[in-house]
């Protein structure tokens, strides 16, 4: 969901350290096609640049995002919308830098890394996945509500990346790295295997 990444920006928890991308964040002009780019300012103001990294519009934010932007097509009318976290909250904005009506929408918990989003079956009922701050992974529609079907992953050492999607056989499976181990879980959130550094 991530391109041209220029820098992160580093978490440590128990001596694992957790990379937030910082950008700028490659999103499409579905206007024309080309790349634009979402960058945070320094004094965490949001700006669009064009395809040659001139500024489009600058508009004012409080917070630093979370490492990740993605695109939706929330109206599903062939309109992008930039998606990203940025607290405990999920924001959505428009091409112009207009906030979509009745974003941001607030998770139950702060938000380490993401959002990364899945449109599993190509119609537009987009998954939502981050990295909480409590060190669980949490998935949810694009409206903020939790996915019932998935059950948050809790680990005792520190998760230090987006899990990566593994489509096998039919089925989905979710790799979860931490500091010392490699875990697979189903689709709903249950370890199937792990791999251990004493294994």
């Amino acid at each position: 969901p991530v391109a041209e990444i220029t820098s992160v920006s580093k978490a440590v928890y128990d001596e694992v350290v957790v990379e937030v991308p910082k950008g700028p964040f490659q999103v499409k002009n579905f206007l024309n096609g080309r790349k634009n780019y979402l960058q945070q300012l320094d004094d965490n103001k949001i700006r669009l640049l064009d395809e040659n990294k001139r500024g489009v519009w600058t508009i004012p934010f409080d917070d630093k995002l979370c490492g990740y932007v993605a695109q939706v097509d929330h109206y599903k009318n062939n309109k992008l919308q930039m998606v990203f976290c940025a607290g405990k909250s999920l924001y959505m904005l428009d091409r112009l830098g207009r906030w979509v009506k009745s974003y941001p929408v607030e998770l139950p918990k702060g938000v380490v890394l993401g959002p990364v989003v899945y449109d599993f079956n190509k119609n537009k009922n987009y998954m939502v996945m981050v990295l909480h701050s409590d060190n669980t992974i949490g998935q949810y529609d694009i409206w903020g509500k939790p996915i019932e079907s998935w059950s948050p992953v809790a680990l005792s050492e520190k998760i230090k990346s987006m899990p990566e999607l593994l489509v096998m056989d039919g089925s989905r499976y979710w790799i979860i790295r931490t500091g010392y181990q490699t875990i697979i879980c189903d689709e709903t959130g249950a370890p199937v295997v792990d791999f251990t550094r004493k294994k």
